[in-house]
């Protein structure tokens, strides 16, 4: 075999696997109404922040799903400190506030979530007790950053303390 025909038929192989272990991860279609049911009926607690996302040190490597060495078995959530500056919602007015947060990227077998670029901003659901220790969860689907202008439907929801969902 020729070493072209051979680094072809690597190439081949590895667009298999990796098309193959695509189509594996299926993602529903983010939805903020049925998110926030779901936030709404976990055992966790929940604040609703309509913000912008600032890292404040520098952002750990995320395993590539091409990288055969990945190492995504058993992998804890990889985390890093952003700054939270925007608005908590309460269904009324809203809370002004610049908070310390925590974002943790998971992976579920070879895909990973990402971190936020700075200045990403949008509806988010920020997990924990008060307003010490928040984390943003960035899993391999979407769904944990919502598009501005979705804070109405949520906060419709929250005065209602469910969405209804279609």
């Amino acid at each position: 075999m020729s070493g072209a025909n051979f680094i072809r038929g690597v190439l081949t192989g590895l667009l298999v696997c990796v098309s193959t272990q695509a189509a594996a991860l299926s993602c529903i279609e983010p939805n903020v109404e049925r998110q926030f049911n779901e936030w709404v009926d976990s055992k966790d607690t929940y604040y609703i922040g309509v913000g912008t996302l600032t890292p404040t040190d520098t952002l750990p490597k995320i395993p590539n799903a091409l990288d055969l060495n990945g190492g995504f078995e058993d992998k804890e959530p990889i985390r890093a400190s952003y700054l939270f500056s925007g608005e908590l919602l309460d269904g009324e007015q809203g809370h002004l506030v610049e908070l310390p947060i925590t974002v943790s990227v998971s992976c579920i077998g070879p895909w990973c979530g990402g971190f936020p670029k700075a200045g990403k901003s949008g509806l988010m659901a920020l997990r924990g007790i008060g307003l010490q220790d928040l984390t943003l969860d960035m899993n391999a689907c979407p769904g944990s950053i919502f598009p501005a202008g979705t804070e109405a439907t949520v906060s419709a929801c929250i005065r209602a303390r469910r969405c209804s969902v279609e």
